[in-house]
């Protein structure tokens, strides 16, 4: 009578895991679907595919880089209070952020309460 119990419990148990499991297999396809139907193609083109095609676009690829280069200088200079004589920017690399700007924001300011960042 006990065993009988116990046995139906296990079973129960089983069958409610395996549909648990089959319902989130379900939604997993579901979302993998709307990625593929919802996703933006064009965003994941490289501007080195039109550098090929397009000579134009290679000046104009230069000189955004070499404005940007000089923005950043500029800003670079502004904020340590030195001139632009003083330091050269050779290289600038683009870091994917992955920290919401909330969380940047929380560890700057708690840097700054420290006084680490002036």
């Amino acid at each position: 009578m006990k065993i009988d119990k116990l046995l139906f419990g296990l079973q129960v148990t089983i069958i409610g895991m395996g549909i648990v499991f089959f319902i989130l297999y379900i939604i997993s396809y579901i979302i993998d679907l709307t990625k593929s139907v919802f996703n933006d193609h064009k965003a994941h083109s490289t501007d080195k595919l039109s550098i090929v095609y397009n000579n134009s676009s290679i000046e104009e690829h230069i000189t955004n880089d070499e404005q940007l280069i000089a923005v950043i200088t500029a800003a670079i200079a502004y904020t340590l209070n030195k001139p632009t004589s003083r330091f050269r920017v050779t290289k600038i690399v683009r870091y994917n952020q992955t920290t919401p700007i909330w969380g940047m924001s929380s560890r700057l300011n708690t840097r700054f309460e420290r006084g680490t960042i002036r």
